[in-house]
């Protein structure tokens, strides 16, 4: 399945945490948005206690829940531009985790979508979609790469979001990219290549993909020592 596959899900999850309390519609800009989070980050070096300085917060993040699913609903309904609203999640400022800092969980974007057309104007964020995929899927662990840990950090809004929305909860694990010279190591290429018939399929031996490494005559037992070795 595909994560639009659960867009409906997605859109009364969404309702939920709206109702819950746990998310607001915002109309800053971005280049605002950047400055109420710079804002933050001097205030959370600064090692600041008592309250938090009005320009590091949103301005509409206090607004009352039913305002705030009036205003999703119009968003989804068509009524704002692009950039005029998003919703975003109600994390905590305060924590050391940068990734919890009210991160967007829902953009206006009037594109049409590979699947689902432009039955939808409104689409939600990694932050928002990842989590609550993996938990509707009962995935067991979700392996991400390392740029992908403090989002995944207990502290993160991973477990923030899973944790609001009272679903299951899987277990995070993050491991180091692995880049090898002269070698095409993204999925979304190897898929390109595969698709339009460049190489004979998946099981390639010039690609570095498992199933091409094992016709090339590598062992897992290889694999895994060359990954061990060089610290992946």
């Amino acid at each position: 399945p595909s994560s639009s596959d659960y867009f409906p899900r997605l859109y009364e999850l969404a309702l939920e945490l709206i109702d819950a309390g746990g998310a607001y519609v915002c109309h800053q800009t971005g280049p605002e948005i950047k400055a109420s989070r710079l804002a933050l980050r001097a205030w959370s070096g600064a090692k600041q206690v008592g309250e938090l300085p009005a320009e590091a917060m949103s301005p509409w993040r206090d607004r009352p829940k039913a305002e705030n699913r009036n205003l999703f609903e119009r968003m989804k309904a068509g009524r704002y531009a692009e950039g005029e609203a998003v919703l975003r999640m109600k994390g905590d400022l305060r924590s050391d985790n940068s990734s919890l800092w009210d991160p967007a969980a829902y953009r206006v974007l009037f594109h049409a979508h590979p699947r689902t057309g432009t039955e939808w104007c409104i689409y939600p964020t990694y932050d928002y979609t990842h989590c609550i995929v993996d938990s509707l899927e009962q995935v067991s662990h979700s392996l991400c790469t390392l740029e992908f840990e403090g989002r995944q950090a207990v502290d993160g809004p991973y477990y923030w979001l899973l944790q609001q929305l009272k679903l299951y909860k899987p277990t995070t694990w993050e491991y180091s990219r692995l880049n090898i010279t002269h070698c095409v190591m993204s999925k979304r290429k190897l898929k390109h290549l595969v698709l339009h018939g460049h190489v004979e399929g998946w099981d390639d031996p010039r690609l570095v993909s498992l199933d091409g490494l094992r016709r090339r005559g590598f062992s897992a037992a290889v694999i895994n020592k060359f990954c061990e070795v060089i610290g992946v």
